[in-house]
């Protein structure tokens, strides 16, 4: 929560740069910016005292220094206005030292760049679920994902399917990792900091959770499955298909993608029915298949990456009409935010834009 939202005074965008400047210490530093035992001392805090800059690692980038400083100004004025500040910020081969020393490293450090995602990402959530009281604050949930150094996320495939999952209530994390070479999934808890193989999910691909966070949905061996971690076996929902990633929608329905185009993009029933058949790709494009789903709540609308001979593209798919228009070149792994803005990957970097 910034200084102006605490005094009840009008917030813009730049209370999501605070936010983003808060999301970046935190995952540089793994503490947070201002802590305090009860809210009321959080937010006295958060008007009183400064972030304390010495936390910093020694080796952090000095334009990345330079960056927190403008994003946690606790006058707006003074504050960037927008995200995109951030990359001249960081561009700036001048950028003044930080206070304390630091070793000489290349024009962009990896760490930094990390890091910088992740807050992006962290305050990109914050933003949609933010208002100015108390009670919505603290849902806000916020975490550095320290994982096991023995069960890591496992590389990424040609499949293009995700690797991990967040549930709905941001309480399990699960994703992929590798066990004597086999691949399988793993959850992991922010709140417990600790976390466990789920037993029977070999050869795992493409988490994800039931909306009420109770089943972790997967792919193997070709075919979809869904388990209760800790409570039960896997469950067969589909037949042998060429699968590419999954959207459980609601209680009953989960949209399904297709790798090579022999089903296109399904809905299918949480028992493992097909219910519906609602877009295919298009040969004449050169169009082979359609991946990971993700429509935003009860919208018709849904990302979609195509894959085709000239590469993957992001369309989006009219769910009740079937028509596919692709929108960005290079691009895949689409997200639709309730803020109006299209989440997608492009080269292994992360990018948003509005949508309309």
């Amino acid at each position: 929560m910034s200084p102006e939202q605490t005094r009840a005074n009008p917030v813009d965008k730049r209370t999501d740069i605070w936010a983003f400047g808060c999301c970046l210490y935190e995952a540089l530093t793994t503490r947070k910016v201002f802590a305090g035992e009860t809210v009321t001392d959080i937010l006295a805090a958060v008007v009183q005292l400064e972030p304390d800059y010495d936390k910093l690692p020694s080796d952090v980038w000095p334009a990345c220094h330079q960056l927190l400083l403008r994003c946690l100004v606790k006058d707006p004025k003074w504050r960037l206005h927008d995200v995109a500040d951030a990359r001249i910020l960081l561009s700036e081969r001048d950028a003044p030292e930080a206070p304390h020393p630091a070793k000489a490293r290349p024009a962009v450090s990896w760490i930094a760049l990390t890091a910088i995602a992740a807050a992006l990402i962290a305050s990109g959530l914050t933003y949609f679920a933010r208002t100015t009281d108390l009670e919505s604050m603290a849902r806000t949930k916020r975490f550095v994902a320290q994982l096991p150094a023995d069960s890591p996320i496992a590389p990424p495939t040609s499949l293009g399917v995700p690797l991990l999952a967040l549930s709905p209530d941001g309480t399990t994390l699960a994703y992929v990792t590798t066990v004597g070479g086999v691949r399988q999934l793993f959850v992991w808890s922010p709140d417990e900091g600790n976390g466990t193989l789920v037993p029977g999910t070999e050869g795992a691909q493409g988490p994800f959770f039931s909306p009420d966070g109770t089943w972790l949905g997967y792919f193997a061996d070709q075919r979809m499955h869904a388990v209760v971690p800790g409570r039960s076996t896997p469950t067969e929902l589909s037949e042998p298909g060429e699968y590419g990633g999954a959207f459980w929608i609601n209680d009953t329905t989960i949209l399904v993608g297709d790798n090579l185009g022999r089903r296109g993009l399904v809905a299918v029933s949480a028992e493992g029915r097909e219910v519906k058949r609602l877009a295919v790709p298009n040969p004449s494009r050169g169009e082979v298949g359609l991946l990971c789903p993700s429509p935003l709540g009860n919208s018709d609308l849904a990302p979609v990456t195509v894959v085709g001979e000239g590469g993957r593209q992001l369309a989006i798919v009219d769910l009740g009409a079937g028509e596919v228009e692709v929108i960005l070149e290079d691009a895949s792994q689409g997200r639709l935010l309730p803020t109006g803005h299209l989440l997608f990957a492009r080269q292994g970097s992360l990018f948003a834009v509005e949508f309309e």
